[in-house]
């Protein structure tokens, strides 16, 4: 009895120990159903199985290829075990894929504009769009013009400025928002030189009307840059406000049917009536450049003042490219006088000033007032005219014909509320007074003037009012 309880004791550990084991729950059959059981292959997949059971004969399939469409993922070939689920080769995902064509460019650009193209999916149509970055400007100098104008956009650098012709339809308040999105403005033309530049550039443009940056206000025109509205170049006829609401300007260009570069005012979509944006305009922004040149573009010297026998003059050029101005002075010249044998007159073949008795006189036609016009003759080192004897009177009524100087005009003298005197002191002996003059007229008219209705006749004038002006210099 005591041996079978031991037999039994022994039986009863083998089977607890037995049954902890793999082998004898697969033997068994332990965990089938929703407790476990065999592992699916679609599970095995799913899983991974990186690392290989080598105690399993694998079975392997294929998992098969699935090819991407235009909007779903596809995925390649992958290889793995049935029994332990090992993944032998990894199926990888394939991004959608769509059947592109060419690319076309479905817009240019410029330098100031990127361009676009687009390619279209055969099997979808499917539009792929890529913007075309804008390219950098490429300024070549035409040798007769001597300005610089872009091989990429024909823009023009001219005098320190850059102006570029964008052709985009749009109104004008779209067009100021454009360029100053850029960094510039609508341009503005306060020159004839930049008249000029603009209509070169307008000879080779593609729009046939461009918007410049005027606008019309209660006090007028003005440029959005607030530069003075003074040169314009409006077309025959124009501005005429048709309708009451035309409020901006355009500038005609090459294919516009009207004189290039000149303007017209116009209301603000440019709607030809019609209601509807004008189809074919464009407009012209400027920038103000800031960097100098290293080396500069000038043109030809030009005269800014003659020189003459009493002033210094002034030349000065420009550089084409960054507006540099450049000055010189012009040495005043040396009187020449010839005798006149017709009127016996001596004058100066470069400014026309006539000699006599050892005095030069020159007539101005510049209105001053009696101090400003005084001030004006000691800065060129004389004084106002002093005439103290009829020969001298009849002396400068002749030279004064010679130059068909018949204006009233301030001489030197001036009332001191007791009597008349000249401005250099000489004694105030010889007149030549019109008739009732001198008569003080509301006690202001203390200061001399001559010609006054008659050639010759002297007459008492308020100091404020502006007259030209003789002016008499010591000859040496």
């Amino acid at each position: 009895m005591k041996k079978c309880l031991q037999i039994l004791l022994i039986i009863s550990v083998l089977i607890l120990t037995l049954s902890s084991c793999d082998i004898f729950k697969i033997s068994f059959g332990e965990g089938n159903g929703e407790n476990g059981g065999d592992v699916t292959d679609n599970e095995n997949t799913e899983q991974g199985g990186t690392e290989e059971d080598n105690s399993c004969k694998h079975n392997f399939v294929i998992d098969e290829a699935k090819a991407p469409t235009c909007t779903e993922e596809g995925l390649t070939e992958g290889k793995h075990c049935t029994l332990c689920g090992f993944v032998q080769v990894k199926q990888e995902v394939v991004a959608v894929s769509h059947a592109f064509g060419e690319w076309e460019i479905t817009s240019e650009g410029n330098c100031f504009i990127p361009g676009e193209r687009k390619r279209v999916c055969s099997l979808c149509e499917y539009e792929d769009i890529s913007i075309i970055a804008s390219s950098a400007h490429s300024f070549v100098q035409d040798p007769e013009t001597l300005m610089f104008s872009c091989e990429m956009c024909d823009a023009r650098v001219a005098y320190g400025h850059l102006y570029g012709a964008i052709n985009m339809t749009t109104d004008w308040f779209s067009a100021y928002e454009y360029c100053t999105s850029i960094g510039g403005h609508l341009a503005t033309i306060t020159t004839e030189r930049e008249q000029a530049i603009i209509a070169d550039m307008l000879e080779k443009a593609s729009a046939n009307f461009y918007w410049l940056g005027a606008i019309k206000n209660s006090d007028g025109w003005n440029w959005v840059s607030g530069e003075e509205f003074s040169y314009t170049n409006f077309n025959s006829g124009e501005p005429n406000n048709k309708n009451g609401n035309e409020m901006f300007i355009m500038v005609y260009a090459v294919n516009s049917g009207y004189p290039v570069g000149k303007w017209n005012d116009l209301n603000l979509l440019y709607n030809n009536n019609s209601g509807n944006l004008h189809n074919n305009t464009g407009f012209i922004c400027e920038w103000e450049l800031e960097d100098e040149c290293s080396t500069h573009y000038f043109t030809e010297w030009e005269v800014k003042s003659e020189a003459d026998c009493f002033f210094d003059g002034e030349e000065y050029r420009i550089c084409t490219f960054c507006g540099e101005i450049e000055t010189k002075v012009v040495p005043k010249v040396e009187h020449s006088f010839v005798l006149n044998e017709e009127n016996g007159i001596n004058s100066c073949e470069h400014c026309g000033a006539a000699l006599y008795n050892g005095h030069i006189y020159k007539t101005f036609t510049k209105s001053l007032s009696w101090l400003d016009a005084y001030m004006e003759c000691k800065k060129m080192g004389g004084s106002l005219a002093v005439i103290t004897s009829e020969e001298e009177q009849l002396f400068l009524e002749g030279y004064m014909t010679s130059v068909s100087f018949t204006t009233e005009s301030w001489i030197g003298m001036y009332y001191n509320s007791t009597e008349w005197q000249w401005v250099n002191g000489e004694e105030f002996e010889y007149t030549n007074w019109k008739v009732n003059e001198p008569n003080y007229h509301s006690n202001k008219e203390y200061f001399g003037t001559i010609n006054c209705e008659s050639l010759g006749k002297w007459n008492d004038r308020p100091p404020l009012d502006a007259y030209y002006f003789v002016c008499e210099f010591e000859y040496n």
